[in-house]
This record gives structure tokens, sequence and C-alpha cells, in this order.
């Protein structure tokens, strides 16, 4: 499985048979550099390509486990002589395919306020998420109509203001929302399996998170906040009045939908969610219950579960929280309870990285240690997974609903 080599030249004197053949590798050549840039065929060309760091065989061991050709580049090369957009050290291998997605980026529309600027006022809105602002329920002007449900931690009401203006009020007590909240998923998830896992519904971080969108660029996809009260004994989130109901009973009992229709709801879906990882926001709950129908158009709903998708510095985030509705949740979020578990190590494992592998009935994210062998049982360490992925897989799962018309046999 050697990487293939053009280095030598044809022999001038060399039969018809071997021009033909030099003739053919002079465009294969040509069609591998063409394959460079294109995303799907990327790893094709870092496996082969002669000045790539890469083998085939890391070509497709990479590819497994969904890595771009840059991040396989930047994990194999060799000394770090360049640097990306961020400042971080990058291989001089994969310098040039940077500064060309940069350039590429930069023709793009950009957003009233860049990237990182929106990104620091989020966390600033997540850490004071304790502490939001919170208006007397008494002076907002809405009043409760009716009673939409009922769950656990909540109940959802239809409400209107006095100049007419229609909502959703989702109250919550107080005694629920001031629950002391854990530091952090990794050590209540893996501490011990037999322990109950605290709700992470968070009327709180849903207010600061929705406060926050309502500052950035509209999105027609995402819901509106109108405002965040309280009164002694609950706290009050309002946001717009979603009149046709939601996706899952438009599927479920409506009548079928055209096609028309359906690449149309799953396109602004896939726009809101999109809007929400532009902004460091990842949802976690993306479900066709969550995506409600106003004017004919798709609008995401309850925030509860969202969290940041990555650090002040740019460090992807991972959690640990199977969170969400079962059906929607990807592979990776099945987290095992515990610190450490035995695992085979796959035969594309590499010690010390990220690998995907089975655990008892389902597949998880694990670190291998530094002297797992591909074949061999060895003690893992689950790591969680990280969110916009997650969330991807959510909309897939919504799509194929959409698509065949119906969830029960998923």
């Amino acid at each position: 499985m050697g990487r293939l080599r053009l280095e030598s030249q044809c022999d001038t004197n060399a039969t018809s048979a071997a021009s033909g053949l030099c003739l053919d590798q002079a465009g294969l050549a040509a069609k591998l550099e063409s394959w460079r840039h294109d995303p799907d065929l990327c790893l094709i060309w870092a496996a082969f390509c002669t000045t790539s760091p890469l083998t085939l065989a890391d070509g497709i061991s990479l590819a497994k486990t969904r890595r771009s050709a840059t991040e396989a580049l930047k994990l194999l090369a060799g000394a770090e002589t360049g640097k990306d957009q961020n400042g971080r050290p990058l291989p001089e291998a994969c310098a040039a395919e940077e500064t060309e997605h940069a350039d590429a980026q930069s023709q793009l529309p950009t957003l009233e306020v860049s990237y990182f600027e929106e990104t620091a006022f989020l966390f600033d809105y997540w850490s004071h998420a304790d502490n939001v602002s919170l208006k007397p329920w008494q002076s907002s002007g809405f009043s409760l109509i009716a009673r939409l449900a009922k769950s656990v931690h909540s109940e959802v009401h239809f409400s209107q203001s006095s100049t007419g203006t229609t909502g959703v009020a989702k109250v919550v007590s107080k005694n629920i929302a001031n629950k002391k909240k854990v530091d952090s998923e990794e050590s209540v998830w893996l501490n011990n399996e037999n322990i109950d896992i605290p709700s992470f519904e968070d009327i709180r971080s849903e207010i600061a998170v929705l406060t926050f969108l309502s500052t950035c660029a509209h999105c027609p996809y995402i819901i509106s906040i109108l405002g965040s009260f309280e009164d002694v004994c609950h706290i009050y989130l309002v946001t717009g009045y979603c009149e046709e109901g939601d996706l899952f009973e438009r599927v479920a009992y409506g009548d079928p939908l055209a096609e028309t229709e359906k690449k149309r709801y799953i396109s602004e879906l896939l726009q809101g969610v999109r809007h929400l990882h532009q902004h460091n926001v990842g949802h976690r709950d993306i479900s066709l219950e969550n995506v409600l129908l106003r004017k004919g158009s798709c609008v995401l709903s309850d925030f509860g579960q969202a969290v940041q998708l990555a650090a002040q510095d740019g460090t992807v985030l991972r959690y640990f929280v199977e969170a969400g509705k079962s059906m929607y949740r990807s592979p990776e979020m099945h987290v095992p309870r515990a610190s450490h578990v035995q695992v085979v190590c796959p035969a594309d494992g590499r010690p010390g990285l990220r690998a995907v592998v089975s655990h008892e009935t389902t597949r998880c994210e694990v670190l291998l240690p530094f002297d797992a062998v591909p074949g061999q049982p060895c003690t893992a360490t689950p790591c969680g997974y990280a969110v916009a992925p997650a969330d991807l897989f959510a909309c897939g799962v919504c799509a194929f609903v959409v698509a065949i018309g119906k969830a029960s046999s998923l």
C-alpha cells in the first residue's frame, strides 16, 4: 500500500506499450492534482501525492474518522513552518491550502460583526447566564391566555401583550431554575453510573443564548425572544408565536408533503443550524418537535440544552450528557458512564488519538492510550462528543423522516 510515485521519467526509446503507460501516468497525475481541492476527494490526494506526508493507509484511516485533508496533514506532517488565520502553527504541506481556503472565505458575504467579536459577546452572555436580566412579570404587559403544553420542568402558555402582540411563554419554577448547576458534564457523567444526572435544561442559559442571538444578524429560521421576566415563584421566557404548530405534527398528521415542501423545510432547518454554528452555538436538541412552522416556514426553537461549540481560543469543546431525544442522537452521543473502558483498538486506530469503537451495544468516541495496538484490547478514555456534528446528524434524521413521511420505522 505504498504511495504513487511519479519521479521517474519515461525512456524515450521505450516500446509503444511503455509509452502508453507513461501517458496514462501523466493523465493520472493531472487527475490526481485536480482532486486536491475537491472536498470529497482531497484525502485521496493527501494519500497519493508525493509531497504529502501521508501514506495511502493513513489517508484511508483518516477518511474513516471524517477528518479533513488539512487536519490530517496538520496531525501527521513534520515541522510546523506556517500559521493559520488564527495564529496557530500550521505545517508547510497545508499552508497553501489554508491560504486558498481563507481567500475563498473572504469572498463570502460578511456579517455585521466578525465571528470572533460575536464569540466574545457570547462568552460574556454565557458567563453571566445565572444573572440574566429579568424584568418584573407584572409590568411585562403580557398575559397568559391558555396552556399549550406541560412537561416535568416547565409549562408553555399562549400569551398576549396589552398591544395585541402574541407569543409563547415558557414558565419555569424558580425551585427548578435555581438548582445548583454542575461545573462539568464530564465529571458528573463519568463519575458513577448509579448517580442520577441532573437536568441540563437551563432556562437561564436559554435566555442568554436567545438574547445573544437577537444582537446578531437576523435569521428568520431561529425563534425570536420577546422578553424575559420573573415574579416571586417563576421565570418567564416569552418568544414569538408560530401559529402552524410543529413539523412533527405536520408530517405525522397532515396531508402528504410535496417534494418542494420537503426540500424547503430541510433547507430552512439547515440554514438555521448554520446560523447557530456560525455564531458558536450548538443546539443539542434538534428534532421535528422543536421545528415550528410560521407562515409556511421553519423556525428552530427550544434552546434549553444549547451549549458553546468552541472555547475562546478556538478549541472544540466536547460534551458528555446524552442530550436531546434518543431518536435524533448521533452514535457518539452515547458516552459510557465510566472514566475508563475496555475496548478493542480498531485496525485503523492510532495510539494517542481519538477513535470510534464498539462498546457494549453502541459505538462511541474514545481516546486511545499511547500503547494501543490495532486489533488488541486496551483501556481507553471516553472523550465525549463535539456538538456540531451531532446537530447535523439530528438534521439528517429530520430529513429522513420528512422524506419518508413517518417516524414509526426508525
